[in-house]
């Protein structure tokens, strides 16, 4: 009878932590999932196939489990259920994932996964209102859930505005870091905004689905549905959005990995599970397990992909602060000549010295692929040589922060930023402008994992001819530089030679065609 006992003891405790052990093995999995998707993302996938991919996958994963476990409980689908599966389709699968997805790429993994430390308090203050959850203030529990929630919020703030000291997991790679961090902080207001935004649509998922098992209590055929209909209404955002339909191809590589791997386990795995425990905890025990997954990542962030780990986030931009203390200006010595993207006081033409703008850096996220990389110029120094471009002279605090963000941005893939010296007379030995910041693709490929190098003309140019991404062909953009060049009266031989190097390949192509 003991022995009895003692076994229905064991059971009894091991049910009870069931929950807490499906929840704290969910919150590894995000965890793989925040860094697989980080490499995926960096190698040029486009975020809304990688989540129009996942949901494909964990469908077709899914749905045959559901078919045959669930064939004789699974309830009718009525149109209000169908309704509401189209809903959680959309919020988690679409909304939730490409804010996430987007905001990673303007901030870190770590960061990423930091700010689902907020999902908690949302999620309880939704369930406040739909009437899940009750406070009662005169009892500790209630009250223990009110202040959490504040301090979460109020955390969330804080990680927005205040940066302090780097962790150092390993030493060498955060020393490694500190020679470019201007060029690594990517922590912007915009991104967070969006992971923060990223956290109510998920939230939001976790409420609707809470009731919807309630008239649909089949979850693995809830899971499979939700996947579909995520995958369907994800495909459509993709075609609505993305015009290039190279977007859509991927090879066997990190990027399938992402899909695949994200798709079983953080969607048809995760969705599934966080049903199970929802029925018997809510959707507040679920939740609040998030911030285990920041821990997880933070760790392997700074050891797969070498992030810096901080303990929050600087008042303002550092960059911001570095144009400040430098310089008004920002020079453009590439597509930022003809097209600048930001607000303004004025434009002015000139030079900058010691420096030749060359044709060595890859691009895998505008005018190429990363199984077909474009070329894109950067500058490399050379001693007696000028680099001819266009700066722009920004005087206002709101618009430089402004551009700042813009540029940390469309210039992620230039890995180091330089305060240089910018002339508008050849004849000047005064400058223009002093400090004025300027984007270069360092030949480091530790830290600039794009730059291509550099290769004859011939090569180049076939490689340009090539190349196409989602901004376009890459020739578009040389003969866009050829001819702003042209517009400033500047006599760029390299650029020049390699213009005329392709025409010369396209019109052998036409001749051969025809």
């Amino acid at each position: 009878m003991a022995g009895k006992g003692s076994y229905e003891s064991v059971s009894l405790f091991l049910n009870k932590i069931k929950p807490y052990l499906a929840m704290v093995s969910l919150q590894f999995g995000y965890a793989g999932m925040y860094i697989i998707s980080m490499v995926g993302l960096k190698r040029g996938m486009n975020h809304f196939v990688l989540a129009t991919y996942r949901h494909f996958i964990a469908f077709a994963v899914i749905a045959p489990f559901a078919l045959v476990l669930e064939r004789k409980i699974r309830p009718k689908l009525t149109l209000p259920i169908f309704l509401r599966i189209m809903a959680l389709g959309f919020l988690e699968p679409v909304l939730a994932q490409n804010l996430y997805f987007v905001g990673m790429t303007y901030t870190s993994a770590t960061f990423a996964s930091a700010t689902a430390n907020i999902l908690p308090a949302i999620t309880f203050i939704f369930a406040l209102i739909f009437r899940l959850e009750k406070i009662n203030l005169k009892k500790i529990p209630s009250v223990a859930k009110v202040i959490g929630t504040v301090i979460t919020v109020s955390g969330a703030m804080l990680m927005t505005f205040y940066k302090g000291p780097i962790v150092e997991f390993i030493s060498a790679q955060a020393s490694h870091h500190l020679t470019t961090a201007g060029a690594t902080d990517k922590h912007w207001v915009l991104g967070t905004v969006m992971l923060l935004a990223r956290c109510c649509g998920w939230s939001g998922f976790f409420i609707l689905q809470s009731f919807t098992l309630k008239v649909y209590p089949a979850e693995l055929s809830l899971t499979a549905l939700i996947c579909f209909m995520g995958a369907l209404e994800g495909a459509v955002a993709t075609l609505v959005i993305e015009h290039n339909m190279s977007v859509w191809v991927i090879g066997w590589d990190s990027r399938l990995l992402a899909a695949a791997y994200s798709g079983i386990v953080c969607s048809g795995i995760a969705f599934y599970v966080q049903g199970i425990v929802m029925k018997e905890q809510g959707p507040v025990f679920v939740t609040a397990f998030s911030p285990l997954a920041m821990i997880i990542t933070a760790a392997l962030a700074a050891i797969i992909l070498s992030e810096q780990v901080r303990l929050g986030r600087d008042s303002l931009l550092k960059s911001y602060k570095l144009l400040r203390q430098n310089g008004d200006g920002v020079f453009g010595y590439g597509s930022l000549i003809w097209k600048a993207g930001f607000n303004f006081d004025e434009r002015l033409v000139g030079f900058i010295k010691g420096y030749r703008r060359v044709f060595y850096q890859g691009s895998t996220d505008h005018r190429g692929t990363p199984e077909f990389p474009g070329r894109t110029v950067t500058l490399e120094p050379a001693e007696g040589e000028v680099c001819w471009g266009a700066a722009y002279k920004i005087s206002k605090k709101e618009d430089q922060e402004i551009a700042l963000e813009y540029l940390e941005v469309r210039e992620k893939q230039y890995d180091k930023k330089a305060y240089v010296d910018f002339f508008t007379e050849p004849r000047a030995t005064t400058p223009a402008l002093s400090g004025v910041m300027v984007y270069i693709a360092s030949p480091d490929k530790k830290l600039n994992v794009n730059y291509l190098g550099p290769a004859s003309i011939e090569d180049i140019a076939k490689q340009i001819v090539q190349a196409e991404g989602p901004s376009g062909p890459n020739r578009e953009y040389l003969f866009k530089l050829e001819e702003a060049l042209l517009q400033i009266e500047c006599k760029d031989k390299h650029v020049f030679d390699l213009a005329n190097e392709v025409r010369r390949i396209l019109s052998e192509r036409e001749l051969t065609a025809s």
